[in-house]
């Protein structure tokens, strides 16, 4: 869910990973760490000299602590629901509940609401008033624009498995630890009791205290600086995609030579960063933006998405035959 992206994300439904073989570093690429998306990817352009393809859909198949019974398009249930929570075009959330993470949720003042993973098992709470999506994609992941979060260790942790916190301030990512976020309308506060939490600021926002918190007693907060701007957060997305996607066309290029290692490594790095500013940038629609405004920073978005998860082809080919 680099330390940034320690997180070797979901065991049970990563994205698609590449590997080359005709190396004589064998050094292959892989992108566990950054789960392709669930819903269809936009077309683009592929360069004259590289095929670009979109990432295959993620697998269908549950972990082992899933129940067998579970609908390959569940992604996560709401245990328990107290208060109002509004969901975005939809009925009031209720207790069972299924939540795919496609809409925002509204916590009015006094709401809570504690999420399920349907995979993992993991388990999480959102108090109001705030706004959240939680289940972002289907993914360990949780879009966080105001309100409280607050991550429980024990159940659903395993190595390897990170969620990912994103605010409008920047990101935030744990495997197991007892840790409380609450988002305001210019920062993001941290506590964490036991386990550590990641924490990186976004652009135009500023970090104070560590960057790795380790409980009991760690404190940290994110704020936004006189530079923020959600127009600069969702260029930034744009820019960080359109980086990591040129940087895995030269590598499609450049197999097989000197230090194609360290590239592909430097691959992985763009890769993690397109992705940190691309949640940043989708958590900043929870903020009040009009429904016009919202749309179409979506679309950019959406695209932005597309770009830093694509691969390329021929690569791609190359691993399903391995």
């Amino acid at each position: 869910m680099d330390h940034t992206r320690k997180p070797g994300a979901r065991t049970s439904n990563a994205a698609a990973c590449f590997g080359v073989a005709s190396t004589v570093l064998s050094v292959g690429w892989c992108c566990a760490c950054d789960p392709s998306p669930k819903g269809p990817v936009a077309s683009a352009a592929p360069s004259s000299s590289v095929q670009i393809a979109p990432p295959r859909p993620p697998s269908a198949s549950a972990s082992a602590s899933a129940s067998a019974s579970m609908r390959a398009t569940e992604y996560c249930r709401a245990l328990t629901v107290t208060g109002e929570v509004l969901v975005d075009g939809a009925a009031p959330l209720k207790r069972g509940d299924e939540v795919d993470g496609k809409r925002w949720l509204t916590l009015k003042p006094g709401a809570s609401v504690v999420i399920r993973h349907a995979h993992s098992s993991r388990e999480y709470a959102l108090s109001g008033p705030g706004r959240a999506r939680p289940c972002h994609r289907g993914e360990e992941e949780v879009l966080l624009a105001a309100g409280e979060f607050k991550a429980t260790s024990g159940g659903g942790a395993r190595p390897g498995a990170f969620v990912t916190l994103a605010t409008p301030w920047g990101t935030l990512r744990y495997g197991n630890a007892d840790a409380s976020i609450r988002a305001t309308s210019q920062a993001a506060e941290v506590r964490v009791t036991t386990g550590t939490v990641w924490v990186d600021a976004a652009q135009g926002a500023k970090l104070l205290g560590d960057a790795k918190l380790t409980g009991p007693k760690a404190r940290a907060t994110l704020r936004a600086t006189g530079e923020y701007s959600r127009d600069a957060i969702v260029s930034a997305c744009e820019a960080d995609s359109k980086t990591a996607e040129e940087k895995a066309e030269s590598l499609l290029k450049g197999r097989g030579q000197p230090g194609f290692g360290a590239e592909a490594a430097e691959h992985m790095r763009l890769r993690a960063a397109a992705r940190r500013s691309c949640q940043v940038a989708q958590a900043t629609l929870g903020l009040a933006v009009e429904p016009a405004e919202a749309a179409a920073l979506e679309k950019r978005l959406d695209g932005a998405n597309s770009r830093w998860q694509r691969v390329p082809l021929s690569v791609t080919r190359k691993h399903q035959q391995k």
